[in-house]
């Protein structure tokens, strides 16, 4: 369940685990969810779930989502909502001179359509062989320069993977450089200057514009390995919101 939600639906529902299943043909992830003795009663209904969801990079082909219920008896009703909503990513630009094995500076661009609270994070994530370095060089607008790292917990995009340095990498296993994303941290100043009081460092509409170095790898990635990630995080590291296919420029 979404964070917050296993108290208001205590007395309806006692669990909620993933399982895959076969729909109309195809393969789907789905909550199942197991109610309170008794069950749900109509009397009771309709109720609301809050659930969390991974979303894909674009919109699935096939972009219907199922309901079913059931008791000791078997099945007793079944809903579907087709199309009910295409994957629309946060509005990201990133530009930067793609010259071969060289080092430059990257722009990085970020319109906010959810605020992004104070401890917050942003974490950039380059294609594979590309290298990112801290500290942020410049930020043209936003509210503060935020502290960068390359050593984090969510820093995991080359987990089980060879570096550039691994002597003897595993065959048919992508290259992977460590330093390719970093983590953007926004933390609440003691400014007297200014007023840090409320809950959120950047609120909807406001703009992110900052640069900082990266190293461009000696030839362009291939096919969906060049794509730059981006993702909005709460300061729990909670996913608010991102885009995770934007495509890099072809190394020259």
């Amino acid at each position: 369940f979404a964070p917050g939600q296993s108290e208001i639906i205590r007395p309806y529902f006692v669990s909620c685990r993933e399982r895959w299943a076969i729909w109309n043909g195809n393969y789907l992830s789905g909550a199942n969810m197991m109610a309170v003795d008794g069950g749900v009663n109509s009397s009771t209904l309709p109720v609301t779930v809050k659930l969390l969801v991974q979303t894909p990079a674009q919109t699935p082909a096939t972009n219907s989502w199922y309901v079913r219920a059931f008791n000791f008896d078997g099945l007793l009703a079944w809903g579907i909502a087709e199309s009910a909503f295409p994957v629309d990513p946060m509005e990201v630009e990133i530009a930067y001179a793609a010259t071969a094995s060289t080092r430059v500076s990257l722009f990085l661009a970020i319109r906010l359509r959810i605020p992004l609270p104070y401890d917050g994070h942003v974490h950039l994530a380059a294609p594979r062989l590309y290298q990112l370095f801290c500290p942020v060089t410049k930020v043209l607008r936003g509210p503060m320069v935020p502290d960068c790292t390359q050593d984090d917990p969510v820093l995991t995009g080359c987990w089980g993977l060879p570096t550039p340095d691994d002597p003897d990498p595993a065959p048919g296993l992508p290259i992977c450089d460590p330093l390719h994303e970093v983590l953007l941290t926004f933390p609440r100043l003691e400014d007297p200057t200014k007023n840090t009081s409320g809950t959120y460092v950047m609120d909807v509409g406001d703009t992110l514009f900052l640069s900082l170095l990266v190293r461009v790898p000696p030839s362009t990635p291939q096919g969906v390995e060049n794509v730059f990630r981006v993702r909005m995080l709460d300061e729990s590291k909670s996913i608010l919101d991102g885009k995770l296919n934007e495509f890099g420029g072809q190394v020259l």
